[in-house]
This record gives structure tokens, C-alpha cells and sequence, in this order.
């Protein structure tokens, strides 16, 4: 029998910028320095009647994985484009629902805004890991959340071995793994498992990191919803918030609103988070 290669690269290594526009240049026939791609090149684009036709041969000259990449991130992003993009449509906001200047502004970048708000990457390993949460550095929103899971996870679901790391790559186009291609990324990774095993406690260790999130953004989301509403009924009927406060004296008596991040500040109260 035959031994044959099914992983020829790793796919949660080709969404690079780099490694995603050499995929593009071979399937848009350009770029290519090397005689024997610039030969298939001219030979698919002599048999080959569509263009659909002409990429899926050319395709065959590169590994699977990133073709698949190309195919994901063309879903999800895209991180690149033909032609040249600048950021200023992009802008981003941090934990508060602040606007926050694009991290590329002033540079020429062919990075739109992403398609997905938030990709999550869901991974077993065979390394004894426990349940890891990957975020990148300087996104605030996804270090908060990253807090709440590994808060979650322990007081909730009672897994003591949970922690979080950082990527040292704050700038999406330099990362090179699967949840860079939305604007937002959180990986979980979870171990120890062979190969090939399914176990049923790594399952519920996922499960419960993938709840742990979906509820902090659930959470987060309505409070961002509460408070447009908020300004925009301040601002309609030009008074304060406050509501409740009586003539003549100066005492709030509305009962202050607990947010989600207003229970991490609890929890942590130095900002350090364990992890």
C-alpha cells in the first residue's frame, strides 16, 4: 500500500498576509518569478474555458491547507484585497463601546473591515494545557472576556486548570492563525488528548469555555444596547439619566447598574488577572 501525505502544511499557519497573497498570486497568474509556475500558468490559461476551471488547476500545484485558507479568510475577513484599502471605515471599539483609532491609520494597507466581529477557534492538543485561552495583545474586549471564562470556568463549572495567553502580535494582519481573519479572535485550546480520541471531558471543558464567552458577549452586548438607549433618551429629552432624583435634592436614589465588567473589577480589584 501506498504511503501518502494527507497534511501537507499546517492551516492554522497560512492566514498570514504573506502566505495568503503568494496563494492569491499563483491563482491570479501573476507574481511568479519561478519559470515552471509561469509555464502552468500560460497551460491553464490556454485549456481552461472558466475561471473557476483555471484556479482549481492551477490549485493543484498548492497544498490543500492553503487553498483552504484562501477560501476562509475570503469568508470571514477578507485580511486581503486586489486592490489597496485604507482603515479609516474600520475603526474599532474597546471594552467601554469606545471608538479607538485604527491601529494601521496613516499606513497604506489592503485590510478591509472583516466580515466576522468575533471568529472563536476551538482546538484539542495532546499537551497537558488544561483549557487555554488564547487572545491577542492590546484587545481589551477579548482580554475581558478571557477574564470571564477563566472565572467561569473555575466558580461555575468547577475546572480548576484554566489559563489564558497572549499572542505578542497585536496587529491582526501579522498573525498568522485561523481566528485573525475577523476583528476580533479567541482561541480555546484544551488537553491533554491523543490523536485521533475523542474524550468526553475534553468535550465539556470546551463546551464549557465556548458558554463561558458567548455569555460575556451576550451580556456585553445588551449592556452596549442599554446604554445607546440611555443617550439617546437623554438626548431626546434633554435631561439627566437620573430620573429619580427629587427637587431640591442633590441624592440619586436609582440603584447603580451592575455590568459585567463592573463584576471583573470586583473580582480582580488590583486589574491583575490570575493567569
Amino acid at each position: 500500500m501506498q504511503n501518502k501525505r494527507f497534511v501537507e502544511a499546517d492551516l492554522n499557519r497560512e492566514f498570514s498576509i504573506d502566505r495568503l497573497k503568494r496563494v492569491a498570486a499563483v491563482l491570479d497568474g501573476n507574481g511568479n518569478d519561478d519559470a515552471a509556475s509561469a509555464s502552468s500558468c500560460d497551460v491553464a490559461t490556454e485549456f481552461c474555458s472558466t475561471d473557476e476551471e483555471r484556479n482549481l488547476m492551477l490549485g493543484a500545484s498548492l497544498p490543500h491547507e492553503a487553498l483552504r485558507a484562501r477560501e476562509i479568510e475570503a469568508l470571514l475577513g477578507p485580511k486581503i484585497l486586489a486592490e489597496s484599502n485604507t482603515l479609516s471605515s474600520s475603526s474599532s471599539h474597546d471594552v467601554d463601546g469606545n471608538s479607538v483609532v485604527p491601529e494601521d491609520e496613516g499606513e497604506e494597507d489592503t485590510n478591509p473591515a472583516p466580515l466576522a466581529d468575533i471568529v472563536i477557534d476551538l482546538h484539542t492538543t495532546t499537551c497537558n494545557m488544561g483549557i487555554s485561552l488564547i487572545i491577542p495583545e492590546g484587545d481589551a474586549l477579548m482580554s475581558a472576556a478571557a477574564a470571564y471564562v477563566m472565572h467561569s470556568c473555575r466558580a461555575k463549572y468547577g475546572y480548576p486548570h484554566v489559563q489564558i495567553l497572549m499572542h505578542a502580535l497585536p496587529k491582526r494582519k501579522h498573525r498568522m492563525n485561523l481566528s485573525s481573519c475577523g476583528r476580533h479572535g479567541f482561541t480555546v485550546e484544551v488537553g491533554p488528548v491523543p490523536q485521533g480520541v475523542l474524550r468526553h471531558d475534553v468535550v465539556e471543558k470546551t463546551e464549557a469555555a465556548l458558554h463561558s464567552l458567548l455569555e460575556f458577549l451576550h451580556l456585553r452586548n445588551l449592556e452596549l444596547e442599554n446604554e445607546k438607549d440611555a443617550q439617546t433618551k437623554e438626548k431626546d429629552e434633554g435631561a439627566s439619566r437620573h430620573s429619580n432624583v427629587v427637587e431640591g435634592d442633590a441624592t440619586d436614589h436609582t440603584p447603580p447598574t451592575t455590568t459585567v465588567l463592573d463584576r471583573l473589577r470586583r473580582l480582580y480589584p488590583g486589574g491583575t488577572v490570575p493567569c
